[in-house]
């Protein structure tokens, strides 16, 4: 079936297919190579052309768009109470990753996950004649002009929910505003939820019309786990190689250079406490090979949660001493290896049992990672000063005196230190965490109000 008259008629979403061909086009010797040797960009292809599953029945349906893992995790709370709430409604979820697709089908199932489409007019034309949404929820600001023309043409309102907007970016949106038109429109069902009135002030003066921006929180907080399963937090420990009582401190979501300080922070506490053992979780799964080489370059035995010893454990006692010494001198006790968490979406667990917790992307690359999660579980988090995309959970922590800042390495150490060595004042601060957290939930609900209206007028 070719695509209705009404699509054809709208130059824009044809100007824009033209560029999108010709940026595939300049780029398609990389994308085919890529596509050739890594699984991971094979992922998903027949749906990101619009072969997403078929919605057989009648019922309400919203299609809530996730970028990836962060995203996923974000909108937890919210499908849970679409589920116990609105039973009858059909709630679908695509990402763009593929570390975003994989938590999403382990927690939603795969019959209600997909890629997103590409931004093509004709491709999009197909997905939404397959899903048949009565509402696009658009997490933080993920807007593609192609996908707003569709739900426009459609009459679907489309939702941005936990909106946020860097300062850098309002000049860009203002300038390109233009593309968004159909979002925009003063007439259209389209709401734009934002976290706080920062953001609000942002999205008016990137062009958002002012009586459609809504200040209704983040949900970040509500998404976050408060408490884990103990059975599945012995699993885990037991297959990082931690033996019951052992303490162990978290680097998570660590990017290039981050892993190098911590392991040489490491070193410095296990001059007051040998028996602490170090779990590293890279950011990116795909590194864990390289982060294992790092960790044994630096001198450390390596226990990856897939299973196997790196090789400086393999060889520890193999040493060949001369033939003509009877007595071989005894072997020093191997160094207890560091853990490398090379799995997806079991972060949390691994929180749990932490004594503290650094968090990373902080300290050598600039954004940094959620740090409510490790405080929502009662453990604090330290971080480095480049948190830009987190300033808010930030800067919540840090005025609760439930978060340590760092400048860098000498910094971290000596920040580490004081925690390990004043476990009543660690004590102090993660329960303060814990209790800003829990104060500013309520996001969730005040969205699902939003889409309950939207689908109401709907039907």
């Amino acid at each position: 079936m070719g695509l209705p008259h009404s699509f054809l008629k709208e130059p824009m979403g044809i100007l824009l297919d033209i560029l999108y061909a010709l940026v595939l086009l300049v780029a398609s010797p990389v994308v085919l190579f890529k596509m050739a040797t890594s699984r991971r960009w094979r992922a998903g292809m027949w749906q990101r052309f619009g072969g997403v599953p078929r919605r057989r029945g009648e019922k309400p349906c919203v299609w809530i768009h996730a970028v990836s893992v962060g995203e996923v995790n974000t909108i937890r709370t919210l499908v849970e109470m679409m589920g116990k709430e609105f039973p009858g409604w059909e709630v679908l979820i695509s990402t763009t990753t593929d570390a975003g697709q994989a938590i999403a089908r382990e927690r939603y199932g795969a019959a209600r996950c997909f890629f997103l489409p590409l931004d093509f007019t004709f491709v999009l034309w197909r997905a939404f004649s397959r899903i048949r949404p009565d509402a696009l929820v658009l997490v933080e600001l993920e807007v593609w002009p192609n996908l707003l023309r569709a739900a426009r043409r459609r009459g679907v309102p489309v939702v941005i929910i936990n909106g946020r907007m860097r300062e850098e970016k309002v000049r860009r949106y203002h300038e390109m505003r233009w593309l968004l038109r159909p979002a925009l429109e003063a007439d259209s069902p389209n709401l734009f939820c934002v976290q706080n009135e920062q953001y609000r002030d942002r999205f008016i003066r990137a062009g958002f019309p002012a009586g459609k921006v809504r200040v209704t929180g983040t949900m970040k907080y509500d998404a976050v786990q408060t408490a884990v399963p103990a059975e599945k937090v012995a699993q885990l420990r037991d297959a990082l190689g931690l033996k019951p009582g052992e303490r162990a401190w978290v680097a998570g979501c660590t990017w290039p250079g981050e892993e190098e300080i911590c392991l040489s922070v490491h070193r410095l506490l296990q001059r007051e406490a040998p028996e602490l053992r170090l779990v590293i979780a890279p950011r990116h799964v795909e590194r864990a090979g390289e982060v294992e080489q790092v960790i044994e370059r630096a001198g450390f035995p390596c226990q990856r949660r897939s299973g196997g010893l790196g090789a400086n454990e393999r060889t520890v006692g193999t040493q060949n001493f001369p033939k003509e010494s009877s007595v071989s001198p005894p072997a020093p006790p191997p160094a207890p290896p560091i853990c490398l968490l090379d799995s997806v979406g079991e972060l949390g667990y691994v929180y749990s049992f932490a004594e503290f917790v650094f968090v990373g992307k902080s300290l050598t690359v600039h954004g940094g990672h959620n740090m409510l999660e490790p405080a929502a579980l009662g453990v604090v988090p330290v971080f480095g000063p480049l948190t830009e995309n987190f300033l808010d959970e930030a800067q919540l922590l840090l005025s609760a005196q439930a978060a340590l800042r760092v400048r860098d390495e000498q910094e971290l150490g000596a920040a580490l230190l004081r925690l390990l060595r004043e476990p009543q004042s660690r004590a102090d601060m993660a329960r303060r965490g814990r209790e800003a957290i829990l104060r500013n939930r309520g996001a969730s609900r005040r969205h699902l109000d939003i889409l309950r209206e939207l689908i109401e007028k709907a039907s």
